[in-house]
């Protein structure tokens, strides 16, 4: 575990449920706070989980390597929750990381004041957003809903998103898939207990102590991830079998057509630095190639690091250490504050 201070948590959101988020600040020498006088930019990271579950606070499945360099170039670090799948779907998601970019944007600030740390506060235009997994999505999310406050530059790891027609959400599995777990039962109580709520922001990380750390992985199982997240039964039987963008884009709602990013991106998307495994059985890399090839084509600066051999969570604290390329991810970010 890296060095950091203690968390400042607020509250962003009250309705319909209770939504905080946590404020990591630098740690600096008294002179160093003393004479630091330009607001600092910001990085706004999305846990992962499959959108199913997972919580904000700081542990393994946080990246540190990430929160480190952050923090020791001066950066604040912001993780949060937001609304988990079923019975909240992705328009939930949206409208949660509408309301947080605005809380950074209009009450951080003055909240940093009234703790006394005036030296901290932030400039909310210089904006970075992260993600890994699910956070991964939520990221493109923040992206392209929040045009408004644009993040100034993203990094996405092993991001779910990228391609939502892959063959891993698009098709039922009959073999072990999921980090070599068993396959599950249609009908089980803990799924009966997901589908009748309540609305869920947090969960535990342990498996199989916590059921919804199963959910993506049944969801995945039985090719109904895109169900659950547009909250339309059949959308994943309705596109599975199209092969071209032009029959997704009509057969696709216009509000279901905003959570696949691949279907939103422009040229104003953000530049993007992404980190992926080439072994990852739960978010094939290829999700991530095929977004860094269209934002070449859209003209947007991208960056890729490939983990030769890496699965999912590649950039977990006993190995991030030993992959080439996660030390050059903070400058490209702050390199596109200029």
């Amino acid at each position: 575990m890296i060095d950091i201070s203690p968390a400042l948590t607020f509250t962003y959101k009250t309705q319909p449920v209770e939504l905080q988020l946590d404020v990591h600040l630098p740690i600096q020498s008294a002179e160093q706070t003393e004479h630091h006088t330009s607001r600092r930019p910001v990085l706004l990271y999305f846990h992962g989980g499959g959108v199913c579950s997972g919580n904000r606070t700081f542990g393994e499945f946080i990246p540190s390597w990430l929160f480190k360099d952050a923090l020791q170039a001066g950066v604040v670090c912001i993780t949060a929750d937001y609304s988990l799948l079923t019975p909240a779907t992705g328009f939930d998601v949206i409208a949660d990381v509408q309301d947080l970019v605005a809380w950074i944007r209009d009450h951080l600030n003055e909240e940093l004041v009234k703790l006394g740390r005036e030296s901290f506060l932030v400039d909310p235009s210089a904006l970075f957003v992260a993600g890994s997994s699910g956070g991964g999505f939520v990221c493109y999310m923040a992206v392209s809903s929040s045009r408004a406050d644009s993040a100034r530059a993203v990094l996405l790891i092993y991001a779910m998103g990228g391609d939502f027609f892959d063959k891993q959400y698009l098709l039922p599995k009959t073999t072990s898939f999921y980090h070599a777990r068993p396959l599950q039962e249609r009908s089980s109580p803990y799924i009966s207990a997901i589908l009748a709520g309540p609305h869920s922001v947090s969960s535990g990380w342990k498996w199989p102590e916590v059921p919804r750390r199963s959910y993506y992985s049944y969801l995945l199982q039985f090719a109904i991830f895109l169900d659950a997240l547009s909250g339309e039964p059949g959308l994943t039987e309705r596109v599975r079998n199209l092969s071209t963008e032009q029959e997704r884009r009509q057969v696709l709602s216009n509000s279901a057509r905003t959570l696949f990013p691949s279907l939103i991106v422009d040229s104003d998307f953000p530049p993007a630095f992404f980190v992926h495994g080439t072994a990852d059985s739960v978010v094939n890399i290829k999700e991530s190639r095929s977004f860094a090839e269209r934002l070449q084509k859209l003209g947007v600066d991208s960056k890729s690091v490939e983990v030769e051999g890496g699965g999912h969570g590649c950039d977990s604290v006993d190995s991030s250490a030993e992959i080439a390329g996660l030390d050059e991810v903070v400058p490209f970010l702050l390199e596109h504050l200029l």
